[in-house]
């Protein structure tokens, strides 16, 4: 394959702050995390935590953000070509498998693309996404921030409310601030209780792509506050 690509493993993921921030730094709120004995501002928390670089090449950057968009995240699976189009219904962009160059191409695509997991290579198109309403023809997604639609009909998808696809993947609690401890475990979710989740350490044997993990770890953790992940998602395939 011609093009260089670039992975990030997922387990150094630390989400970043947007470029436009809309929280007051007057009006920052402070987050009880993991141990309850830390307390960080939102501000503080995007700066230590940039946006997750999750693949690259010549054509396209793909990043995963922090902040979490509507009722969970859907799976697109595309098997046919795909036509994205913004609120208004003016096509943002198309994605579609071409035999000549045995890959996907995204038609029209700004070259940095920020959504749950979208790595094309991989086959893998995850946006979080608005619940699916059955009176509604357009399935609603979001990329870059903004609300995009695709229509039902043309591709076959799947939708996972946030705490279960939480519970699918494993994670790793993101860093504090500058003076906190970066906690090098991966774990699993057990359980999750609204914003906090009990979590247990995992093994090479769980998954290959980990380096560092202490066993028979098992705490609770507080996973988001509000539409904040204050955890790393990744998949181990």
């Amino acid at each position: 394959m011609k093009n260089k690509i670039l992975f990030i493993a997922i387990l150094s993921m630390f989400i970043s702050c947007k470029e436009n921030k809309k929280s007051d730094i007057n009006n920052t709120k402070a987050v009880e995390l993991n141990d309850g004995n830390s307390t960080l501002e939102l501000d503080s928390f995007k700066v230590n935590n940039p946006d997750t670089l999750i693949f690259q090449d010549d054509k396209l950057i793909s990043k995963s953000e922090f902040t979490m968009y509507g009722d969970g995240v859907a799976n697109l699976i595309i098997n046919e070509e795909v036509i994205i189009y913004n609120q208004d219904e003016s096509v943002f962009g198309r994605i579609f498998f071409s035999e000549e160059s045995e890959s996907f191409i995204m038609d029209n695509f700004p070259k940095e693309i920020k959504a749950r997991y979208f790595v094309p290579i991989l086959e893998q198109f995850y946006f979080d996404a608005i619940r699916p309403d059955k009176n509604d023809s357009f399935l609603k997604i979001f990329i870059n921030s903004e609300i995009k639609k695709v229509k039902k009909e043309k591709v076959n998808f799947k939708f996972i409310d946030w705490d279960k696809y939480i519970k699918e993947n494993f994670i790793n609690i993101r860093k504090i601030n500058s003076k906190s401890e970066l906690d090098k475990n991966t774990y699993k979710v057990i359980k999750i209780e609204k914003d906090s989740a009990l979590i247990e350490s995992i093994s090479l044997s769980d998954c290959d792509l980990i380096e560092n993990s202490d066993n028979n770890v098992s705490k609770k953790i507080k996973w988001k506050d509000d539409n904040l992940l204050l955890i790393s998602l990744f998949e181990c395939n």
